[in-house]
């Protein structure tokens, strides 16, 4: 009887775990297409309204976007993702950020409230030792459309530091 219970409980917390795997993943496919529909400009901003309210993003407010670069490609579920995670959590909170990956660069959609959030996330990224990071900072700009824009000005900026060969660590549009 003993051992009965013993396969019914092991059967349980593999199904249980089975299950937590799959939500975690489907969260993680949600998260990723809001963050591409919402950095891609999509033509339907009003199909961006129920995911923002399940991540916690205001679309209405004014954000600006911070993309780092290092010299490898970044992924989702790498350790740099979650230090950064970490960060934000720590000093900026959870309402109204987005930190991703995107083309293998770091992409931060931050709130817009008169901090530099460039300074700490190179800090955090310098403690990666990944290094060395490169940012671009865009413009604050409000709603979907701001975001869009001050994310192609934040890539933009970093390109174009890149092509200079400036020797500066965060290049701002």
């Amino acid at each position: 009887m003993f051992r009965a219970a013993d396969d019914v409980a092991a059967a349980l917390a593999e199904g249980c775990e089975r299950a937590q795997r799959r939500t975690v993943r489907f969260e993680e496919s949600l998260r990723r297409e809001f963050v591409d529909d919402l950095l891609g400009g999509t033509t339907n901003p009003e199909s961006l309204r129920e995911p923002a309210v399940r991540f916690g993003f205001n679309l209405a407010g004014v954000h600006h976007v911070v993309v780092a670069r290092t010299g490898r490609r970044l992924v989702d579920t790498g350790p740099i993702h979650s230090q950064i995670d970490a960060y934000i959590l720590a000093n900026i909170g959870s309402r109204d950020v987005i930190a991703a990956t995107k083309e293998g660069m770091l992409v931060c959609v931050l709130p817009d409230e008169g901090i530099d959030a460039a300074a700490g996330l190179v800090a955090a990224l310098e403690q990666a030792e990944e290094g060395p990071w490169w940012l671009g900072v865009g413009r604050p700009g409000s709603g979907p459309g701001g975001v869009v824009a001050s994310y192609g000005e934040a890539r933009e900026t970093l390109d174009l530091a890149a092509r200079l060969n400036r020797g500066v660590t965060v290049a701002r549009f």
